[in-house]
C-alpha cells in the first residue's frame, strides 16, 4: 500500500478525534456567534458537493431541535430561483425574508457560494458584517471567515486527502450542535430533550473510534469491497433518515475509484426508476442496501416487500443485476430467508456493523462507507485520492 493511498485511510482515522474536539468545546463555541433572532422564520443551508450533503443530512434534526423551516440549496438552484422570480416580477426578498442563511464550505472561499451571497446582499439589502448568516468552514481566512464574520471554525485540521472526510463529519456535527444550541435558545427543547441529545452526540467519537479500530471490521469490509469489484455502477437503497446519507456515500464511491452511482430510498425507487437495474449498454449495476436499525416488524416487512418488487412481478423475476448486497447494523432485522434464496445471497453479500441507532448510525454508515470506497479503490488498482480531482485544501 503506498502512502498516497494510506493517506485516506489516516484522514478516515482522525475523524472521532476531529468530532471529541468539537464536542469538548460546546457550547462555548457558539458564545461569539450571533444566533437568528426570535423572528427569523427559515433558515437556509447553502453548500456545494460535500457540504451540501453534510446540510442534507442535518437539515431535518435541526428544523426538529429548532422548530424552524429548514431548506437547503447548492448556489446553482438558488440561481434558478433568481431567474424565475425575475421572469414573474417577484422581488426574491419575498422568498427569503425573516430568513437565516447557514453555508458551509471547507475552504471558506467556494465562488459559487459566495457568488450567491453577493446577490443575496442585493436582494434583501444586508451588508457584509451584519448579514443574517453563519458559516461553517475549515479555514477562518477564507472569504467567508474574513469578510462576512460570524463564522464557526470545524477545526478539522489539514484535509490531505481528495475526498473529504474529517471536514465533512465535522460539518454535520457543527450543524447539528447549531441546531441543539438555536433550539435551547429558542425555548423549543426542553432541558430533559438538549441534555439526551447531547449525551447521545457524545457518544459518537467513541462509537466511531471502535469501529475504525476493529481490525475485525476492517477484515469484514475489505472482503465486501472485494465482492463489489466486478462492475462500476452501483444503485443504492435505503429507507428514512439513512437515506439523507446516501449520495454522500455515493459521492465518495465516485470520487475514490470512479463508480456511477444512483441513490433513492426503496419505495421510491420502484416507482419507473428501477429500470435502472436493466443496466446501461449492456453494463448491470451492483444493488446495494442500506437496511436501517431498530425497524417495527411492520415497517421491516413493507422494507422487504419493496425489495422484492424490485427484482420480481409476482413469481417472474424482471431484473439481475451484476449483485445484490446489504450493509445492516447488529440491530436491523434479518433479512427473510426466502428473499436470500431468491436473490442468492451469501456471506461476503452481507456487511454488518455493529449495532447503532438515531444519529449515531447516519455517523456509522457513513464512516463505514468511506472505508468501503477506501477498500473497493486498492482492490480496484486505482489511486483513492485521484490526483484528477485535486481541490483546494484547507488547513
Amino acid at each position: 500500500m503506498s502512502q498516497d493511498a494510506r493517506r485516506l485511510l489516516e484522514e478516515i482515522k482522525e475523524q472521532p478525534q476531529c468530532l471529541k474536539h468539537l464536542l469538548s468545546e460546546f457550547p462555548g463555541n457558539f458564545d461569539n456567534i450571533v444566533l437568528p433572532g426570535f423572528f427569523t422564520q427559515k433558515l437556509i443551508g447553502i453548500g456545494e458537493g460535500s457540504s451540501y450533503n453534510a446540510l442534507k443530512i442535518a437539515a431535518p434534526y435541526i428544523e426538529e431541535f429548532t422548530g424552524l423551516n429548514n431548506f437547503t440549496f447548492d448556489p446553482e438552484s438558488i440561481e434558478n430561483k433568481f431567474e424565475i422570480s425575475q421572469f414573474v416580477n417577484h422581488p426574491i426578498k419575498r422568498l427569503f425574508e425573516r430568513s437565516y442563511f447557514l453555508t458551509v464550505s471547507q475552504s471558506g472561499k467556494t465562488a459559487s457560494i459566495l457568488h450567491i451571497l453577493e446577490r443575496l446582499q442585493e436582494g434583501l439589502g444586508f451588508s457584509d458584517h451584519h448579514a443574517p448568516m453563519i458559516s461553517f468552514t475549515n479555514n477562518p481566512e477564507g472569504t467567508l471567515g474574513t469578510k462576512y464574520g460570524n463564522h464557526l471554525k470545524l477545526q478539522a485540521g489539514e484535509e490531505r486527502s481528495i475526498a473529504a472526510t474529517k471536514s465533512m463529519t465535522s460539518s454535520i456535527m457543527a450543524l447539528l450542535l447549531l441546531g441543539l444550541k438555536l433550539g435551547q435558545k429558542r425555548a423549543w427543547l426542553r432541558r430533559q430533550a438538549y441534555q439526551s441529545l447531547l449525551t447521545m452526540l457524545k457518544q459518537i467519537p467513541e462509537r466511531l473510534e471502535q469501529l475504525l479500530d476493529d481490525p475485525a471490521v476492517h477484515q469484514r469490509i475489505e472482503a465486501f469491497a472485494k465482492a463489489l469489484c466486478h462492475t462500476n455502477q452501483f444503485v443504492m437503497l435505503s429507507k428514512g433518515p439513512l437515506s439523507s446519507i446516501l449520495p454522500e456515500v455515493g459521492l465518495k464511491l465516485t470520487e475514490t475509484s470512479s463508480n456511477i452511482v444512483w441513490t433513492d430510498n426503496t419505495e421510491s425507487f420502484k416507482h419507473g426508476r428501477k429500470v435502472i437495474l436493466k443496466g446501461v449498454k449492456g453494463v448491470r449495476p451492483n444493488c446495494l442496501y442500506l437496511i436501517p436499525p431498530q425497524l417495527s416488524d411492520e415497517a421491516a416487512q413493507q422494507f422487504f416487500t419493496d425489495i422484492r418488487s424490485h427484482f420480481y412481478l409476482g413469481e417472474e423475476r424482471i431484473y439481475s443485476t451484476e449483485g445484490v448486497f446489504f450493509t445492516a447494523f447488529e440491530n436491523s432485522p434479518p433479512i427473510p430467508y426466502p428473499l436470500q434464496r431468491e436473490l442468492d445471497l451469501n456471506g461476503s453479500d452481507i456487511l454488518t456493523l455493529p449495532a447503532s441507532q438515531g444519529i449515531e448510525s447516519l455517523f456509522m454508515g457513513i464512516v463505514a462507507f468511506q472505508l468501503v470506497s477506501y477498500y473497493l479503490a486498492l482492490a480496484k488498482g486505482e489511486d483513492p485520492n485521484n490526483p484528477a480531482l485535486q481541490k483546494a485544501v484547507t488547513q
